[in-house]
């Protein structure tokens, strides 16, 4: 089944085989051990859900956790990934659901709007452009730039909008690349430049004055529409399908 070689190990043809039948006969496992939790009439079982960074870090967990005190037997994992992989997992049936920031269409997979964010660029509290003052594009892409990695769902909203200015990433000056939008924050907070983030993200830091929004006059609105993914073909478990129930009563409750 594997092929051992001197630093690494593969599979061979027929391990590979004996890999994809496990991994389904597990998934039916899974899924006939759920329809049998479904049957009693007190809600139980596992909620997995994966996230990106953006709704994984700021708009889920408190969701989750209101949901789990009316149903304190369901085990609540929260899987936080970037973007990309998130679809890939949900695509692999690895996820039920997932919540994330950009849509990569695929004829197999379902993108719903679930909540909306809008991104914004922030900059140190001592920054000359926290004063409320305006700046161009071309200021912009002259200041140092702190940027989520690739896959990420800020990123991929960046790019389309710069895109659309007939400029790219590649324009901007960037200082770090990093992984996580807390990590944009901790970086501009300690004065290493700008960076474009989840309003969502820094809702605490604007209220006390730790970051600053800025306006940058000529740059394209983003409305950050985070969406849930899931696969056409998977019957979700009665424990998604509550919680997706309930999701929506809260984001109506909170647009209202």
């Amino acid at each position: 089944l594997l092929d051992r070689k001197p630093r690494r190990v593969l599979p061979t043809e027929s391990g590979r085989i004996l890999y994809e039948h496990a991994r389904e006969i597990l998934r039916q496992v899974d899924q006939a051990q759920r329809q049998i939790n479904d049957l009693d009439q007190l809600l139980r079982g596992t909620l997995l859900i994966g996230a990106s960074t953006g709704p994984g870090e700021h708009v889920l967990p408190q969701m989750l956790g209101r949901f789990k005190a009316g149903y304190p037997q369901i085990e609540i994992i929260l899987r936080i990934l970037p973007t990309d992989e998130i679809i890939s997992q949900v695509l692999a049936h690895e996820l039920e659901v997932g919540v994330v920031g950009a849509v990569e269409p695929h004829a197999q997979l379902q993108f719903e709007p679930f909540v909306q964010d809008r991104l914004i660029i922030i900059a140190h509290p001592d920054h000359p452009w926290a004063s409320g003052e305006a700046v161009t594009v071309q200021d912009l892409v002259r200041e140092p730039f702190i940027l989520q990695q690739a896959g990420a769902g800020v990123r991929m909203m960046l790019e389309a909008g710069l895109r659309s200015m007939d400029l790219g990433l590649a324009d901007l000056n960037v200082y770090m690349e990093v992984g996580l939008q807390e990590s944009i924050k901790t970086a501009v907070e300690a004065g290493f430049g700008v960076g474009i983030i989840s309003r969502f993200a820094v809702r605490q830091e604007l209220r006390f004055g730790t970051l600053a929004e800025v306006t940058v006059a000529d740059l394209p609105s983003f409305r950050d529409e985070f969406y849930l993914v899931r696969h056409l073909r998977r019957k979700l478990s009665r424990v998604t399908e509550t919680f997706l129930e309930y999701a929506q009563h809260e984001v109506a409750l909170a647009a209202s």
